[in-house]
């Protein structure tokens, strides 16, 4: 007992603990409580207690210690304050927060949150989002009289709270409050295999057409989604000062947010994009209708009005919501397959591949930083595309009639010389043909070759033999008689 009480007055403490040892260090005070932290730790011995008092007072002096006991719902509120994210994948986020992270891990100290409970809710959560483990299996939903049903998070979802967590993990480490980041040993949960489904040619017929009846500027919107790829909320940025008629090129520099303000575009780049006479065309008369509108209204269009706006002077930009409703009426209205509004954009990416257009014109004029994600996630597999793929090794290779004749045996071709005279009279019917030693000379092949030329002139009944006597020449088209040999 005495060497215990010695350890005492030096750094860190070791005492009894039921069947072994207890090691405490003090690492400091909790910056948000002002309560004094300590290390701990169990040992079976008083040996194996001083090494472990000695590991804990190094990673003390090494700063590797957490040096506070924040819960992970309070450093998840700390982390979304200095995250810098655009304000829509904040909103989302958000709702991740408090739907699923706080719910399950809110009281937790960060410290706490180790791999194998990150592990466990990713799995929970892929079997039923409310994380029943059939436990809610005879539950009934008093809103819609149903019996529970569980429905699994969709990976992209999975990631999306992987991609909160690790960040916000990874800043507690910054900021001192862990020695580590648990997600450094997760592997973020898989990539869903994207479903692009573009609208058939068919069925863009019918958007524009339906469009076009009800509301000119409303087709015009649509026809440039799909002629163009760009994303809604970099048409509603889109300023008339960003449409150059002398060059017929669209210059995309901001989107409006959720709020319809405007941000940088999604990947923050500027790019151009070249329209054709058509679309140009449409752009005139579009802007002739906006100036027609605003002159009633007393107003004017100037190079800084919106393209699509619902104002008479194009002041504010059309919002991304409205679009995005009126795209859901229109398509469930013509019983359209999809009623998103991004399937537009995968038209236009899937059209302009299956004509040819190289990936990196492709993925330039849509906006996408890579090529590989224009690939993965909009080129949709389409009967057009998959039509004239299938004509393309056909066309190169050859068909049986394209075959090259294996060249004639010896026989062959002695027997057709001799086939050729027959049919034409050269060698008359009722004529000898000469014996097969006088054959095998003036054709100088062997005696066995010119035996196969007789059998297959006797097969086609074009001779007649008899024993001892000469070949006889029979004629084209006669029924052979039975032969007992060659002379």
């Amino acid at each position: 007992m005495a060497n215990i009480q010695s350890t005492r007055r030096q750094r860190g403490s070791i005492r009894p603990n039921g069947a072994g040892f207890q090691v405490r260090v003090y690492t400091g005070r909790d910056p948000l409580t002002k309560k004094d932290l300590y290390l701990y730790e169990q040992a079976a011995t008083l040996p194996e207690a001083e090494k472990a008092r000695t590991r804990l007072l190094a990673k003390v002096d090494e700063q590797r210690h957490p040096k506070g006991k924040i819960t992970v719902a309070k450093l998840l509120d700390q982390w979304m304050d200095v995250a810098r994210i655009e304000e829509s994948t904040r909103d989302r986020y958000v709702i991740a927060i408090d739907q699923y992270l706080k719910p399950t891990f809110g009281e937790l100290q960060a410290a706490k949150l180790g791999p194998q409970l990150i592990e466990l809710f990713y799995a929970r959560l892929a079997r039923c989002r409310e994380q029943c483990e059939g436990k809610l299996a005879d539950r009934i939903d008093p809103a819609t009289s149903q019996r529970h049903e569980c429905r699994p998070l969709s990976n992209a979802y999975l990631r999306k709270l992987h991609y909160i967590l690790k960040p916000a993990l990874q800043r507690a480490v910054v900021w001192g409050y862990l020695s580590s980041n648990p997600m450094d040993a997760i592997q973020a949960p898989p990539e869903d295999d994207p479903e692009p489904d573009p609208p058939s040619n068919a069925e863009v017929a019918t958007i524009l057409n339906d469009a076009w009846r009800h509301d000119l500027d409303w087709g015009t919107l649509l026809f440039l989604i799909m002629v163009t790829g760009c994303r809604r909320g970099e048409l509603c940025g889109l300023r008339w000062q960003n449409v150059d008629f002398d060059t017929n090129v669209i210059t995309v520099r901001r989107a409006t947010g959720k709020t319809n303000r405007l941000k940088k575009t999604k990947t923050g780049r500027i790019r151009r994009v070249a329209i054709d006479m058509v679309t140009a065309d449409l752009l005139k008369a579009h802007l002739a209708r906006r100036q027609e509108q605003a002159t009633a209204f007393k107003a004017e269009i100037t190079p800084d009005s919106y393209v699509f706006s619902l104002s008479p002077d194009s002041v504010d930009p059309i919002k991304k919501g409205t679009v995005t409703q009126r795209y859901g009426r229109l398509a469930r209205r013509n019983k359209l397959r999809s009623t998103r509004l991004q399937s537009l954009r995968d038209y236009s990416v899937t059209e302009l591949l299956v004509a040819g257009v190289d990936i990196r014109t492709v993925s330039g004029r849509d906006g996408h930083s890579r090529g590989a994600t224009t690939l993965r996630h909009y080129a949709a597999w389409v009967h057009e595309a998959d039509r004239r793929a299938s004509e393309i090794l056909p066309g190169r290779l050859p068909g049986p009639g394209d075959a090259e004749p294996l060249p004639l045996a010896p026989w062959e071709k002695v027997t057709a010389e001799i086939r050729e005279a027959i049919e034409d009279g050269t060698m008359p019917p009722g004529s000898e043909l000469p014996t097969i030693v006088d054959l095998s000379q003036t054709y100088e092949i062997s005696v066995g070759t010119a035996h196969r030329c007789f059998a297959q002139l006797k097969k086609e009944g074009l001779i007649t033999v008899s024993p001892g006597r000469r070949a006889v020449i029979h004629g084209p088209g006669a029924v052979p008689t039975p032969q007992h040999g060659v002379t």
